[in-house]
């Protein structure tokens, strides 16, 4: 078992620091006190956007220094971040060039998403495909992919139906595990 939370929480990680390796207009940020801390009273993490700097939003991104097999992951989450330009997610990625490695996005979406998107993005080498549609109707809780090839972009995405599941109306509920 392993737990990050309170004042050791960033020792789990390593902070990507630089421009987006996708182009996106996001530089990442080492670790800043002003963007990235664990509040002494609460011991609640904190990940914020910052400034607009060369036409680049200032962000944090983490990733833990440990790998993990197949388990149980469990995430505790009080707030996600909204707003333009916000793109908060947590997802786990296998070893390698992604998307060949796999990915697997537990919480993820956009600006101002009131609904959490649950994808898996494979890339050609392990080919992964959903099933057949008529299939997923009994077996899934969320909207159904747009597509059934998981791979690369946009993966195999299941939309939350509930509107509290991210973003505004999921922080007003005081998050969620």
């Amino acid at each position: 078992i392993k737990s990050y939370q309170g004042e050791s929480f960033f020792s789990g990680f390593d902070f990507h620091t630089g421009p987006d390796k996708n182009s996106w207009d996001v530089n990442y940020m080492a670790n800043r006190p002003e963007m990235a801390f664990v509040d002494p009273g609460t011991k609640v993490t904190h990940l914020k956007i910052g400034n607009l700097v060369n036409n680049r939003i200032e962000a944090v991104k983490l990733q833990s220094k440990d790998s993990f097999g197949p388990g149980l992951f469990i995430f505790d989450v009080l707030k996600i971040p909204t707003g333009g330009g916000t793109w908060p997610a947590i997802w786990l990625n296998g070893v390698g060039r992604w998307p060949d490695a796999g990915e697997i996005d537990i919480i993820e979406g956009v600006n101002d998403a009131t609904r959490n998107s649950f994808v898996i993005h494979t890339g050609r080498v392990n080919k992964c495909t959903a099933l057949d549609i008529d299939t997923m109707k009994s077996k899934q809780t969320g909207d159904l992919p747009q597509t059934k090839d998981c791979t690369e972009q946009p993966g195999c995405a299941v939309k939350a139906k509930t509107e509290n599941s991210y973003g505004k109306p999921f922080n007003n509920n005081n998050g969620g595990v």
